[in-house]
């Protein structure tokens, strides 16, 4: 971690709270206490869990020889909810060391922004002006007595105590698997993602800006032209979906070469799923000879669920390290992942 410069009371917050923010990730688990770390996605440090097993018992302690988590060792030390958030940490038999990574940005690497961000949401939280005083009780019944439309100030209201129904949120009450934006699908879903951050919604404040600051609007015929298109690309998806399996090998197995797609030997095909109600995931994957013959068809099951991205990132790993492990080594690569 970089050195910290500045005054001593500022670099001290600092420093306060990149220790709280910081999580880590699980390598070979040698240097993670179960109990004194940060480790368990949507949890903090458990200390009260100490009285259930030695304090210095470490990550690795819950690993099998062939390192996958040892059910029983977790069900013998944590309470349900904490052990199906374990088992949606990934594990690798490459034994890489433990390391730490921000919580608060998607590559899990610190930047200015989001350090910015943290401690600017933290100083809200923590500002002296509560809604118990009476500076805050009197501007709040100011606000309810403004003309505005009654569910706008409960809008405002709800915002302002962070209680909107965004995934963030509701990722964190364990009603949803994951906190990524249900837009972009890459992104967490916050308070500031979901009204201002989100790509999809920055599409519309630009339009919002050109008109109100140049006049300038999309034509009507555009916007039509955009609907049709995307209805177009609706059915088309639709169609192929209850086309006949037969009918979808042929497409995707189909031994005529076509000029834009680039030759190869053998191609590796992957996919994921996911069951909410069951907490469980799998994936799948096949390898094809450059004649649509298949090779081999591989399915996993999996305990836990992730953000789709990386759902779909560690069943790409675990496709490649089993290809790699056989002395298989595919010259394309086939994936249904949008993100």
């Amino acid at each position: 971690m970089e050195e910290i410069v500045g005054p001593p009371p500022l670099a001290n917050q600092i420093r306060e709270l990149q220790s709280q923010r910081l999580r880590r990730t699980v390598g070979d688990g040698t240097t993670i206490s179960i109990f004194n770390d940060a480790w368990i996605p949507g949890y903090g440090k458990l200390h009260y869990l100490r009285h259930n097993s030695d304090v210095y018992t470490t990550v690795a302690n819950l690993l099998t020889p062939t390192k996958e988590w040892n059910l029983t060792s977790l069900q013998n030390t944590f309470p349900s909810d904490n052990c199906q958030a374990i088992l949606t940490i990934p594990l690798t038999n490459i034994g890489t060391p433990d390391s730490y990574f921000w919580s608060f940005t998607p590559h899990g690497t610190y930047t200015v922004s989001s350090g910015y961000h943290q401690a600017h949401t933290q100083l809200h939280h923590n500002d002296p002006a509560s809604s118990n005083s009476t500076a805050s009780q009197d501007w709040w019944k100011q606000m309810w007595t403004l003309p505005l439309p009654p569910k706008l100030k409960h809008f405002l209201w709800r915002t302002c105590h962070d209680i909107l129904p965004t995934s963030h949120n509701l990722f964190k009450r364990k009603i949803l698997p994951s906190s990524s934006c249900c837009r972009c699908l890459y992104h967490d879903e916050t308070l500031e993602h979901a009204p201002f951050r989100c790509p999809a919604v920055q599409g519309i404040w630009n339009c919002r800006n050109k008109w109100l600051h140049t006049s300038l609007s999309t034509a009507p015929t555009q916007v039509l032209l955009s609907v049709v298109d995307f209805l177009d690309q609706y059915q088309s998806c639709n169609m192929k979906a209850s086309g006949s399996n037969h009918a979808q090998s042929v497409c995707l197995l189909s031994k005529e070469k076509d000029p834009t797609i680039p030759s190869y030997h053998l191609r590796l095909s992957v996919d994921v799923a996911k069951d909410v109600q069951l907490n469980k995931m799998g994936f799948g994957m096949a390898i094809h000879t450059h004649q649509g013959e298949v090779l081999l068809n591989l399915a996993m099951p999996w305990c836990g669920l992730h953000s789709p991205l990386l759902m779909e990132a560690h069943a790409l790993y675990f496709a490649l390290l089993w290809c790699h492990n056989h002395s298989i080594y595919p010259d394309a690569i086939v994936s249904d992942c949008k993100i």
